[in-house]
């Protein structure tokens, strides 16, 4: 039979735990408890999925979170379910992620804080060592939160092909770097309807041009980061009023931005 409680798991607790029930999960994600970490320091964390015991008192889920109490050194409220048959084991739904819009709810930027955000931000932040956590999104969002509400404000195309994270995350770079919204706005509006009046204009239509011809490409981290670095060299000559016949892969950020884990 299944008993259910609300318990407080502190470090210690938790390193008992590891270090005596644990013996029939699968090796520890060190990444994603560094992640989970980061949001139990900063106040984010929510009780969220049960921790679960098998009914000899083993851990059956919940080895993740328990190695996140230890390294954050800040103690948690969770659900708790034991009594779990061991035959059962099998079909816990382990690693299940969390809508990070729902989870920053509480930070009072949740009207900022959407999927697009989340795609965008993660975009920035490819090169850390580590996927952002629910904490670095807040607080990426914050510092960046005027070129955020420009994007979400702007009307960008949602055409297969044409709607992007990198993008969005080329017009964000630009703006950070003090490009006119004026100028953006044209270049997103020109982008979308494929319909320009001078030769000047014409760095959007060679971008909307270059992703209709490789759609089949779309998607995969290394196509928009590398979407991402011809889009920028697209608002350059844009912004310039330079004509260009191509979209030239620049070998790195015209548009730096800086973001620090």
């Amino acid at each position: 039979m299944i008993k259910q409680s609300i318990e407080t798991f502190t470090p210690e607790l938790a390193k008992y735990i590891l270090d005596h029930k644990n013996t029939r999960n699968r090796p520890i994600s060190r990444q994603k408890a560094e992640e989970y970490a980061r949001d139990m320091r900063s106040g984010l964390w929510t009780i969220g999925q049960d921790i679960i015991f098998y009914e000899d008192g083993i851990l059956a889920d919940g080895q993740t979170r328990l190695t996140a109490v230890i390294m954050a050194d800040i103690a948690i409220i969770s659900g708790v379910k034991r009594g779990l048959k061991i035959k059962d084991g099998a079909n816990l739904d382990r690693g299940r992620s969390r809508s990070i819009p729902n989870a920053v709810s509480i930070s009072g930027q949740s009207d900022i804080v959407t999927k697009d955000t989340v795609s965008i931000i993660r975009l920035l932040c490819c090169k850390w060592p580590f996927k952002p956590s629910v904490s670095d999104i807040v607080r990426i969002s914050g510092d960046l939160y005027d070129s955020l509400s420009f994007i979400k404000v702007t009307s960008f195309s949602k055409q297969r092909g044409l709607s992007s994270a990198a993008i969005k995350s080329a017009i964000l770079r630009s703006r950070e770097n003090g490009m006119p919204e004026t100028r953006l706005t044209s270049f997103v509006k020109i982008f979308n309807t494929g319909i320009y009046k001078n030769d000047s204009d014409i760095a959007p239509i060679r971008l909307r041009n270059h992703l209709l011809d490789h759609a089949e490409l779309s998607g995969g981290g290394h196509y928009q980061q590398s979407l991402e670095l011809k889009a920028e060299y697209a608002i350059r000559a844009f912004c310039e009023q330079r004509p260009i016949k191509n979209i030239t892969l620049p070998k790195d950020h015209i548009y730096e931005l800086t973001i620090m884990p």
